[in-house]
């Protein structure tokens, strides 16, 4: 079972998490071997650094549920890898009449 043809099966609207996955640990393509606590954690550390926090929270999300439909299948070396992003309140601006 290719890693990269099922993720995008599952998530089909995150090719771009797909790419930053790649990007953090500098492959071509990922296999379920690559899926390691230490390489979960620098694709996290790459993501917090590139996107917003609540944006890399939801990316982080999206790996971790599908890394969990897949950890009983004893495909990849990690089975409960630790990714965390602490939430971030988002703020609201408006623009007055003259900002505009």
């Amino acid at each position: 079972m290719n890693f990269e043809k099922e993720f995008m099966r599952i998530n089909p609207a995150y090719p771009h998490l797909l790419r930053f996955m790649q990007t953090s640990l500098q492959k071509n393509e990922i296999s379920w071997k690559d899926i390691t606590k230490l390489n979960m954690e620098k694709v996290c550390s790459f993501l917090t650094e590139r996107v917003s926090p609540n944006s890399a929270r939801t990316y982080i999300a999206v790996i971790k549920a599908f890394l969990a439909r897949y950890s009983e299948e004893n495909l990849m070396p990690c089975v409960n890898p630790q990714m965390r992003v602490k939430a971030v309140p988002s703020q609201h601006i408006a623009l007055s009449y003259e900002e505009v």
